[in-house]
């Protein structure tokens, strides 16, 4: 029997080692269904619920990270967080970056420049269930290019 049939028969997909996806969310349950969905795609989550807490997590994490990041929070927006992690050489290289908003053409006028040096594509929020999976799935493969 091959290992997909092994698999299929034990009742457990086939999940790949996934890299930890942190969210950087102030809305509780935005962060909440974000956590579901991804943990249930196979990757780790951790969370912080504004830009401070989120900037602290990723300064001190030791793994590599792929960072959702709300532009609109209190205390630290996500367009000003992504500012200072662009002026840190050392988080630039270890982490990548995905902008979450509810208007895309704003957070590209807000934060436009730090997007594209940081190569950090936009999710619209409302978001589709695979698009923020797909982008995911994209930002792990820039992960994996940069190791």
């Amino acid at each position: 029997m091959g290992v997909a049939g092994r698999e299929k028969q034990e009742g457990k997909p086939a999940v790949s080692q996934q890299p930890t996806v942190c969210v950087i969310e102030d809305d509780e349950d935005t962060r909440h269904a974000l956590r579901f969905l991804l943990e249930d795609a196979g990757y780790h989550v951790v969370e912080a619920s504004d830009g401070i807490v989120g900037y602290r997590l990723l300064t001190d994490s030791k793994q590599r990270l792929i960072v959702l990041v709300d532009q609109k929070m209190p205390r630290m927006d996500g367009c000003d967080l992504l500012e200072l992690i662009e002026q840190d050489e050392t988080l630039r290289a270890q982490h990548t970056f995905i902008m979450m908003s509810a208007s895309p053409q704003r957070a590209e006028q807000d934060c436009g420049d730090t997007l594209e040096e940081l190569d950090a594509p936009v999710v619209s929020k409302p978001f589709a269930l695979d698009e923020v999976l797909n982008t995911v799935a994209e930002a792990a493969q820039r992960l994996d290019l940069a190791s």
